[in-house]
């Protein structure tokens, strides 16, 4: 038992010495601007697909998703935090509960004409990302129905003090268009119970499965980042596509959220009697915040650190002021040159390399 288990470490010490790790394209991390005629949205298509030409539509059609999505939608969100503190046994226990619902309903109108692929990058773990842009005209009737939705709940298990958490996301679209003889139909679902993923995608009634690997991602944001400077952050090790559908998911939802929302709370304490006469004290909460908008957004590009994503979502003409790290380094390196071109002894006794 001792040399299988010895056996079963080397193993993954060896395998671990030759992980494989995956890019992302440079255009990825700053996005052009969108404005009131055109918006600009990336797609990204699942891992390991073997038909590129699949993995390509695909992509195009998860774009044209967040493109119309952006142009204008109504975003629905109920949100419930429950909290309970009691006394038992002279011990204050807390526990904190948080449950939370979005739908977002976007329709606009595509066809060939009115989108276009500008860029188009695939890495060596066949996903496909593509840059679009997309012209939206209002004055034409719709053909692209968008529905997703987003539900999340932490709660504590017990007293155990361990936190469960279970996500479930839904994207589904509707795409009739006369150069095409059927409806083009796209449903994703996606559930995250703590660390366990299962998918379920369909794309032009057709089930498309990819391997549920780990993957590893060069990082494109460094180590002293500012957190602040993003609106959502998710996991990659299942693939970049499942870490920027959630924490564009999340992006949304906490834009509807801080733009405008009806908020409640109740309260009430009661107590508990015990079998020997002691009376055990608790105090209950429940807070929900409610809201219905209708919000245009702008994406503005997302990177990876230590294999998570961070992505940049703003509601549209909100967008701050950003520097790429490529630009910040480049300045750097001017500032550094700079300093040793003025300093005449350090550039004569200059350690060479």
């Amino acid at each position: 038992m001792k040399n299988i288990v010895l056996l079963i470490l080397s193993s993954l010490f060896y395998f671990s010495l030759f992980s494989q790790y995956y890019k992302i394209p440079d255009w990825a991390e700053n996005l052009p601007q969108s404005s009131n005629y055109f918006i600009y949205s990336i797609g990204i298509s699942d891992p390991r697909i073997k038909d590129t030409e699949l993995a390509e539509s695909i992509a195009i059609q998860r774009a044209l998703c967040f493109a119309v999505i952006a142009s204008k939608s109504d975003v629905l969100l109920i949100s419930d935090y429950f909290e309970k503190k009691s006394e038992e046994y002279r011990w204050i226990i807390m526990k904190d509960n948080v449950e939370e619902l979005s739908k977002i309903i976007a329709s606009g109108y595509v066809d060939k004409n009115n989108y276009t692929v500008i860029d188009k990058f695939t890495n060596e773990n066949d996903e496909v990302f593509v840059l679009l842009k997309y012209v939206h005209d209002n004055s034409k009737t719709p053909n692209f129905f968008v529905e997703a939705e987003y539900y999340r709940k932490e709660f504590e298990v017990s007293n155990t003090r361990a936190l469960e958490s279970v996500k479930n996301i839904i994207l589904k679209s509707k795409w009739k268009s006369s150069e095409m003889k059927d409806t083009l139909r796209s449903s994703y679902e996606l559930v995250i119970w703590n660390n366990d993923i299962t998918v379920k995608n369909n794309f032009n009634n057709k089930t498309v499965t990819s391997p549920g690997f780990s993957y590893e991602y060069f990082s494109t944001i460094p180590e002293n980042f500012e957190p602040s400077l993003y609106t959502g952050n998710g996991s990659v090790k299942k693939g970049i596509w499942i870490g920027y559908l959630e924490t564009m998911m999340q992006s949304f939802v906490i834009a509807s959220k801080n733009f405008q929302s009806k908020f409640a709370s109740v309260s009430d304490d009661y107590k508990v009697s015990r079998n020997d006469g002691i009376y055990e004290t608790s105090t209950e909460s429940l807070s929900r915040s409610v809201s219905r908008n209708n919000l245009s957004f702008e994406y503005a590009g997302f990177g990876i650190n230590e294999n998570r994503i961070y992505t940049r979502t703003y509601l549209y003409g909100q967008r701050p002021a950003y520097k790429t790290y490529e630009a910040i380094q480049a300045e750097q390196d001017s500032l550094n040159n700079s300093k040793t071109n003025k300093c005449f002894l350090k550039r004569i006794f200059k350690k060479k390399r």
